[in-house]
């Protein structure tokens, strides 16, 4: 095998230009940098330049370093029929969208765009069989919706107030505070209207997340919280009792969006309804807590 001949001219050492590691197995004195392997070889010292280099060599194989460049025509005619630019974009476009952890893969697979070599494609090919295996992955941002009020006594007139508010990857996208349109006989009436209006809500929402075509649409039900459980009892029970039956027959609809598997209900300690400040006053040590798991902060850093 024909050894390579270097082509380097020698330059003046300057100050600071080396860091040695192991000073004392590869100094070679005051000796000047040989400007060719024969130099090297031919020199007093060349048993240290022999084992500097198998050191070199030896580190080169350890960490994998590979020259992956085309060298002759033969590669390069090779790599002329493959259409590398058109995999690389590709797996772009499904790191842009939704596979985020290719993002380093593509970074360096697009370095090298202008000269290709075999290496390349076969790591193109490997990280396409990797997004073929995982093609039913996806980023899932999930909507939560909570629902609460507040049974008013005779200073308000008896008329209750009912709020709800949904998040989407964990920052409030809808919500509303406002008072029912009648008077509530029980807490159980008045929850249960406000459960009304925010499956009313989640209704419309997957509609528009559907229709402005953010994402595939929303699979699973859209999960609502109470901190009633009868209510949530009852709104997951398709089955009539004589607890509702003075519930306007309009508000019972919330059995049918459950039984749809449009909406489900869960219980929630009442400290956790996020929908809590939409009909009371809080606490001025609650009401911040609650600020925060609406997704909102003064700044970007406070998110953290």
């Amino acid at each position: 095998m024909q050894l390579r001949r270097s082509d380097r001219t020698r330059r003046s050492t300057a100050i600071l230009d080396y860091v040695y590691l192991q000073e004392a197995d590869f100094d070679i004195g005051d000796e000047a940098d040989p400007t060719s392997f024969k130099e090297a070889m031919e020199s007093l010292n060349a048993d240290k330049w022999r084992k500097a280099k198998l050191n070199e060599l030896e580190s080169m194989k350890n960490n994998q370093l590979k020259e992956y460049c085309p060298k002759n025509k033969e590669d390069e005619d090779e790599m002329r029929n493959k259409q590398y630019a058109s995999l690389v974009g590709s797996i772009m476009y499904a790191k842009v969208c939704t596979m985020p952890h290719l993002a380093l893969c593509i970074s360096k697979m697009g370095r090298f765009q202008s000269n290709p070599g075999m290496q390349h494609w076969i790591a193109g090919k490997k990280i396409l069989r990797y997004m073929h295996k995982t093609k039913a992955y996806m980023l899932i941002c999930n909507a939560r919706g909570y629902a609460d009020a507040n049974l008013r006594k005779a200073e308000d007139d008896y008329i209750s107030t009912s709020g709800f508010l949904f998040k989407i990857a964990g920052a409030a996208v809808a919500w509303k505070s406002a008072k029912q349109y009648g008077v509530s006989s029980s807490t159980m009436f008045s929850e249960y209207i406000a459960c009304y209006e925010a499956t009313s809500h989640a209704v419309w929402l997957r509609n528009f997340i559907k229709d402005i075509k953010v994402g595939d649409s929303i699979s699973r039900p859209i999960l609502i919280y109470n901190d009633n459980t009868t209510i949530v009892f009852h709104c997951m029970n398709n089955k009539m009792s004589s607890g509702p039956q003075h519930i306007d027959k309009k508000y019972l609809t919330v059995k049918e969006e459950v039984a749809d598997k449009l909406v489900i209900f869960d219980h929630i300690r009442t400290q956790d309804v996020i929908a809590d400040p939409f009909t009371k006053f809080l606490p001025s040590e609650a009401f911040p807590r609650h600020v925060e798991s609406m997704g909102l902060f003064p700044n970007f850093d406070a998110a953290i």
